[in-house]
């Protein structure tokens, strides 16, 4: 409503500002009722705008992703997992061989790792049977206690040359015998009627 129209009824202006006050607040009323419609049509631009684009989106191939990447997880967890089993296998065998062995890397590659298994809780086994089969057949690649002496006494014929010995006597084969077996190497020479 216009002020312009009261005054063409010939109002009086107390009645002119009385009639447009009450008209204000009836207009602010429904001004507030819809002051939001600014904000909600912007929110329904955008969700047409959302809209769009699922409609462009292929379902069936972020569903192929979907599955690749789980596939790509579950293959990596597998080979994670032979990966651990793998290394707890070769630390067994290691540790069952540490103070065994001569020579620890090469004991540790003839074992058959098919039949090492590992439980559950981490626990190894087939192991010691095989440890105990290659200490049977294959006794040099392991320690022993033993000390070898290879001589018979005096009366009897001995199977290798003494370098102690009169008529064997050789310097170079007494220095590497007491390098590498200086027990053998006091035993020879006793024989011999030396002292070392």
């Amino acid at each position: 409503m216009k002020r312009e129209y009261l005054k063409s009824l010939e109002l009086s202006e107390e009645i002119i500002d009385k009639i447009m006050d009450e008209n204000g607040k009836d207009v602010e009323a429904i001004k507030n009722k819809y002051a939001d419609y600014d904000n909600i049509k912007v929110q329904l631009k955008e969700a047409n705008k959302q809209i769009e684009n699922f409609k462009s989106m292929d379902i069936d191939k972020i569903k192929q992703a979907a599955d690749d990447w789980k596939s790509k997880f579950d293959e990596s967890e597998q080979e994670h997992k032979k990966q651990i089993e793998k290394f707890i296998k070769e630390t067994a065998i290691k540790t069952a061989i540490a103070d065994k062995a001569q020579d620890i890397d090469i004991v540790a590659k003839l074992f058959d790792m098919d039949k090492i298994t590992v439980d559950e809780d981490g626990k190894v086994s087939g192991v010691d049977e095989q440890l105990t089969a290659m200490q049977e057949s294959k006794k040099f690649l392991f320690k022993t206690n033993e000390v070898q002496v290879d001589y018979t006494p005096r009366s009897g014929k001995t199977k290798s040359i003494n370098p102690f010995a009169k008529d064997t006597f050789n310097l170079t084969e007494q220095g590497q015998l007491l390098k590498d077996d200086p027990e053998k190497a006091k035993a020879l020479a006793a024989e011999a009627g030396t002292k070392i």
